[in-house]
């Protein structure tokens, strides 16, 4: 369509700046996460009884240091680029109604594509069970992983790790970062949750046995209370669990596929400053972002989003709105139907400093009274799409138009 063309012009005409190395280098956020993931695990997920595969051989290391560097690439282009990627949390995992169907995606039945960033949720490797806390099997997510590297998307990866101290889950918000670094008594505990996770990035491979190149974004909204690595904790403490957790994956793992995030919660972010709470250094960090969940009743987003773009830029690193939706979901009271574009896409696209973000994710879609996108049949599709024909924001469908990667098409 004509909107579509417009689109692949004006990203032609970034993408070489890149190449030629023009271009340097209320109720929380954790509460609705928590929500999200207690009592809705997706009842019908395929193969949940099947074991992932661990890598039995190292990786490609050229293959792998290069996609590692295109995904970088890929990433300032999008900072860059006059408008911004849209993402959706486990986005062909499920959706209302339905789970682990082939090639399928709330987002893609809505608008025709599948979304450009992929988020995902590793939590309960620790436990090595076989499945994820949303009931997503871990082998089933390797293949939709790989599929999304192949259609031209982008992987992120979150961790809500249990707590080492007291065996509970993420949400046990005891403070156990000391308790985990070096000198604490549940160091070699913590260390055991970590390998678990690092054989698991290790055996995200692609069809050269390159190593999938991922976005890590680790122990996220740490300017809130609600996690057991919140604020609850000493910032230097954070800081160390940080930059611990990032050497021994880069370093002791050789794990060189992964680019690292840091998302504070900015519904506790109240200066530029704050946005940095906990920051571990440059040497650790590729994008700041911030997690945000507009209130019907309140909306900080731009207050948010400039300081974030000012910290990102002070700093070198790309910036991303790495978690977003209304709170408690799209079924709330007071939630319009043109909130997507209206409250969120518009406003961003509006300000010079939205404009600079490389991707904006939305929360899962776990069922009807939990979703954060529209999907089929909701009164709020119409505004999806929408959204989805706007030039400024990129699906799946137009980064596989820039070809940076050489991959094979999966189609839209």
């Amino acid at each position: 369509m004509p909107m579509m063309e417009t689109r692949s012009r004006t990203l032609y005409a970034v993408w070489p700046l890149l190449a030629f190395g023009v271009l340097g280098c209320g109720t929380t956020s954790g509460q609705v996460a928590h929500a999200a993931h207690a009592g809705s695990k997706v009842n019908s997920m395929a193969n949940m009884q099947v074991p992932w595969v661990h890598a039995t051989a190292p990786p490609h290391q050229d293959l792998t240091a290069k996609a590692r560097e295109v995904l970088r690439d890929e990433l300032k282009f999008l900072s860059l680029f006059d408008g911004f990627a849209l993402g959706h949390q486990e986005t062909t995992a499920y959706g209302v109604g339905w789970a682990a169907d082939p090639d399928r995606s709330d987002v893609k039945e809505v608008c025709g594509s599948h979304v450009a960033v992929y988020g995902w949720e590793i939590f309960r490797l620790e436990r090595d069970e076989l499945q994820n806390g949303d009931g997503v099997n871990f082998a089933h997510m390797q293949t939709l992983i790989r599929q999304a590297h192949e259609r031209g998307g982008i992987n992120t990866v979150s961790w809500h790790a249990d707590n080492p101290l007291t065996g509970g889950d993420a949400w046990d918000k005891r403070p156990a970062i000391a308790a985990v670094l070096p000198s604490g008594e549940h160091h070699r505990t913590f260390m055991a949750y970590l390998d678990r996770v690092a054989d698991y990035l290790d055996s995200l491979r692609g069809a050269q046995n390159e190593g999938l190149p991922i976005l890590l974004r680790l122990f996220h909204e740490q300017t809130g209370d609600w996690f057991w690595w919140g604020r609850q904790n000493k910032e230097e403490d954070y800081q160390e669990l940080f930059k611990l957790t990032v050497r021994y994956l880069r370093e002791s793992r050789g794990l060189s596929h992964l680019l690292f995030a840091f998302s504070p919660d900015g519904g506790r972010v109240f200066s530029k400053e704050e946005m940095l709470y906990g920051y571990p250094g440059d040497e650790f960090v590729d994008v700041i972002g911030v997690d945000y969940y507009l209130d019907p009743e309140q909306d900080r987003l731009l207050e948010l989003v400039g300081w974030l773009v000012d910290a990102a830029a002070q700093h070198g690193k790309i910036p991303a709105l790495t978690e977003f939706g209304p709170r408690e979901g799209i079924h709330r009271p007071g939630v319009e139907v043109d909130f997507l574009s209206r409250r969120v896409i518009e406003p961003l696209l509006s300000f010079d400093p939205g404009r600079r973000l490389a991707y904006v994710l939305a929360w899962r879609n776990a069922r009807a009274d939990h979703a954060f996108l529209p999907y089929p049949g909701h009164q709020a599709a119409r505004d999806l799409r929408k959204v989805c024909d706007m030039p400024q924001v990129l699906l799946s469908s137009d980064l596989k138009s820039l070809g940076p990667r050489g991959k094979p098409s999966l189609g839209p």
